[in-house]
């Protein structure tokens, strides 16, 4: 991790996108239902602890700025709202991720990128580095599959700093990986991340700054998967939606229509208790979609007369459907 300083030090939008989640991430929490009702919240839990009330923002609109990106000037603060809500995690772990750093860098090389990756928290490091013969550690130039998928299904800030970085800012070189795959995968991740997560509240704004930030201007279009479309009917017609390819250069609403679409088929098996609602199962779901799928899963899930009773049957009726078997 990074210190708050380091927060401090970041671009205005690469800070501002660090404060909202961070603020987001409060919010979802406890589950409040506004900037309002988070201060309440707080505040009362405040009055519980031995902290210093001079050491708490007592101001009406703190987290309503904090809401619209406005950044955290004073680290005690962040300290004491953890203290105070004592959560598993600290959040102000949140501002100093890596992942922060990692969009901030103008120009980024590849001694740059993973000496940001290196601050990820050692059991992901683990993952994706090695020890050369002099004991450096260096990335892994292939990942083995379960290594991969771990990287893959477990969704949170570290695995979506990884597929960013490995899609976006590390040279072509550096990996042993297919470029197009690599683009894939990184969108896939953003959009379950944003479907399981608080980070929903960031992600246009992140693809719109990752888009038009110099570092990415390497991606063109003949490198990526060609477009996949789906077809939607509703009571409206027939519409046409372009499944993203990359986490940039995308039309405006593609990443969120898409994100509308899992979240949509999240709740419609949350309501065929073919999943439990918690983050366990939908987090299971999540990494059972799959973009060439969504037609049958829409199919499956909405207009059969009969919906599958659990994944297990849903995905034998999908490849019978596919492949016949």
């Amino acid at each position: 991790m990074y210190t708050f300083q380091q927060y401090l030090s970041l671009d205005k939008c690469p800070k501002s996108l660090a404060t909202q989640f961070w603020y987001t991430s409060i919010k979802e929490y406890l589950n409040a239902k506004s900037a309002y009702d988070v201060k309440k919240q707080v505040l009362s839990a405040h009055y519980e602890t031995s902290v210093s009330s001079e050491l708490m923002n007592h101001k009406s609109d703190f987290f309503k700025q904090k809401e619209k990106g406005q950044p955290v000037i004073r680290e005690q603060i962040v300290d004491n709202i953890d203290m105070c809500l004592a959560a598993n995690k600290p959040f102000k772990d949140i501002l100093c991720h890596p992942f922060w750093q990692l969009i901030n860098c103008k120009t980024p090389s590849y001694q740059t990128v993973t000496a940001i990756l290196a601050n990820l928290p050692y059991h992901y490091a683990n993952l994706i580095f090695k020890e050369d013969t002099y004991g450096n550690g260096i990335l892994k130039e292939k990942l083995h599959k379960k290594t991969q998928d771990k990287l893959f299904y477990e969704l949170n800030l570290n695995g979506l700093t990884y597929w960013i970085a490995a899609s976006h800012y590390l040279p072509k070189t550096a990996l042993k990986m297919n470029s197009q795959a690599l683009q894939l995968m990184a969108v896939q991740y953003l959009i379950k991340l944003s479907v399981i997560s608080p980070f929903n509240a960031i992600t246009e704004q992140l693809t719109e700054y990752l888009t038009f930030s110099p570092a990415n201007q390497k991606i063109i279009e003949s490198e990526l998967y060609p477009n996949m479309y789906l077809n939607l009917i509703t009571q409206k017609g027939l519409h046409q939606f372009t499944l993203p390819n990359s986490v940039t250069k995308q039309p405006s609403n593609s990443i969120r229509n898409t994100i509308f679409i899992y979240q949509q088929l999240t709740k419609r098996a949350i309501k065929l208790n073919l999943i439990l609602d918690n983050m366990a199962d939908k987090t299971l779901f999540l990494n059972f979609i799959c973009f060439t799928e969504i037609p049958l899963l829409i199919h499956f899930l909405f207009h059969h007369q009969t919906p599958p009773k659990n994944l297990d049957e849903l995905k034998k009726r999908i490849s019978e459907a596919l492949w016949g078997i």
